[in-house]
């Protein structure tokens, strides 16, 4: 299982240029929305985090350089999936030797 990231549950800082490519997420604060998606994915995160099956992708897109999200928050860019295709060739090889 892997746990996508979402500009919703984000608890990184990005660039403000990268904030400013992407804009602002629809409804403006929707501060309840965005601490509620916050709370799922700590405690989903909190759940599976030591199961074997479970891939936390959350924080990958933490580090990019350009936008990578729709303006919708959830649904990535081209080059967002890039980043996490790119991300998962990284680290899949090894997860999955750990999983057998």
């Amino acid at each position: 299982m892997v746990w996508q990231p979402t500009r919703w549950a984000e608890s990184c800082s990005i660039s403000k240029e990268v904030f400013d490519a992407e804009g602002a997420l629809p409804g403006g604060d929707f501060t309840s929305y965005k601490r509620n998606i916050k709370l799922i994915y700590a405690a989903v995160v909190k759940r599976l985090g030591s199961k074997s099956y479970f891939m936390d992708m959350s924080r990958s897109l933490c580090d990019r350089r350009g936008p990578a999200y729709r303006q919708d928050g959830v649904h990535l860019l081209p080059q967002g999936r890039q980043l996490i295709a790119n991300k998962l060739a990284e680290t899949l090889p090894e997860f999955l030797q750990e999983t057998k």
